[in-house]
């Protein structure tokens, strides 16, 4: 399992549990990405969809950096 973080230029964080995709359209082609961030770029304009045990949406131009992290099951 992955949780994102996403933080924020105000200082926020927001935190999506088990995290399964991001959703954006750049030039009208939708884009999906579940697991590797490392290619993207993000853009002032663009909205994005970001999809876990919660859902969060919101403008690039509002985001700092995110950050995936693996999350170890506890038995």
């Amino acid at each position: 399992m992955m949780n994102l973080e996403i933080f924020l230029k105000s200082g926020e964080q927001i935190l999506i549990e088990d995290f399964k995709e991001l959703n954006y359209v750049v030039d009208g082609s939708h884009k999906k990405i579940k697991d590797d961030f490392s290619k993207l770029s993000i853009h002032n304009g663009i909205t994005y969809n970001f999809m876990g045990t919660s859902q969060f949406s919101i403008k690039g131009s509002e985001i700092s950096h995110l950050k995936l992290v693996k999350v170890e099951h506890k038995s």
